[in-house]
């Protein structure tokens, strides 16, 4: 699935307000400009299986995925080669949610603030079997945690 983006007003490959599975996809292209989560946006449960998000911008937080306050689960999939202009590259995970990554990878993704690779505010972060290499940011290249949030590796 690709977005297309003219630079000006911007666009988000998936924006998720209600629980949504993704198996076998490629998120890219998006560039979610003045905005969140330039490859995928949720505020409801969302698991990614056997997928990969990469190539995706945003100018705010999560250039390749940005998520609010509820359950992400992340399988047999690659993050990789995301862009945020301000917190997390790769995922952004935002108020009291719960994220489990299991057998993936998290690389190559950028942020010009906190979380290269992923950012996880004031929620729970599950990490199983996974790599996270290779992600830059000014606080936390590979993992930034902040405002009471949970790290279990």
């Amino acid at each position: 699935i690709r977005g297309n983006s003219d630079n000006t007003t911007g666009f988000r490959v998936i924006n998720a307000t209600a629980p949504l599975i993704i198996d076998g996809a490629t998120i890219t292209g998006g560039n979610a400009v003045g905005g969140n989560g330039g490859g995928i946006r949720s505020t409801s449960d969302l698991t990614l299986l056997n997928s990969i998000v990469s190539g995706n911008k945003s100018s705010n937080n999560g250039g390749g995925i940005q998520f609010r306050g509820a359950e992400l689960n992340v399988i047999d999939s690659v993050i990789a080669n995301n862009e945020s202009g301000r917190k997390c590259g790769g995922i952004h995970q935002e108020i009291d949610g719960e994220v489990r990554i299991k057998n993936s990878t998290i690389s190559g993704n950028i942020a010009i603030n906190d979380g290269g690779g992923i950012n996880n505010e004031e929620g729970t972060l599950f990490i199983f079997d996974s790599t996270i290499s290779n992600n830059t940011g000014l606080k936390g290249g590979g993992i930034q945690n902040e405002m009471d949030g949970f790290v279990f590796l």
